[in-house]
């Protein structure tokens, strides 16, 4: 990756910490290495309801100049769902994701090859200004309430504590 990018991508990160210490919201900024190679923001979030550790995690996508897009930059906001596997049931969780998904103000949730369940947006922002303030926040403020709302009922479900059959219904009403 370019050198400039990379800081000004390490800068904007910082921006984005600074606005969430204003807000109450600890975060850490993580320097790309070997092991992840674009800088990012690490967010601790509340515990879930079974008392998990949850993170937000900020990056830029990497710069997409050479596809000819130069005005737009892209912010990625990703988190990795702890969920209680029962069964590894994975046909139940894409049929629940996918009904999940369609109800989603922002974002979608997705399952990794490594079966890793995630929330993840993508934002859109003009490469020419630096992200506003208060859209991050009040964006950072939707992401995580879909992840409140529907955390619970991916893990209700995987886990065996809830039919999928009254999920879906619930979601349709």
């Amino acid at each position: 990756m370019n050198a400039n990018k990379q800081a000004r991508d390490l800068a904007e990160l910082g921006f984005l910490q600074q606005y969430f210490k204003e807000a109450g919201l600890g975060s850490d900024i993580i320097e790309p290495s070997e092991t992840i190679p674009i800088g990012t923001l690490l967010v601790p979030l509340t515990k879930d309801s079974q008392q998990r550790d949850r993170y937000l995690i900020f990056n830029f996508v990497p710069s997409l100049a050479h596809e000819g897009i130069e005005h737009i930059r892209l912010l990625q906001m990703y988190t990795q769902i702890p969920v209680s596997w029962e069964n590894k049931s994975l046909e139940k969780l894409e049929k629940l994701l996918l009904a999940i998904n369609s109800h989603l103000a922002i974002g979608h949730y997705s399952i990794r090859g490594n079966q890793e369940l995630y929330y993840r947006y993508v934002w859109c922002t003009p490469s020419s200004h630096l992200v506003p303030k208060e859209q991050i926040l009040e964006i950072t403020d939707l992401f995580i309430m879909m992840l409140d709302t529907f955390g619970g009922m991916i893990d209700s479900v995987v886990s065996g504590q809830a039919e999928l059959s009254a999920v879906l219904a619930f979601l349709e009403q």
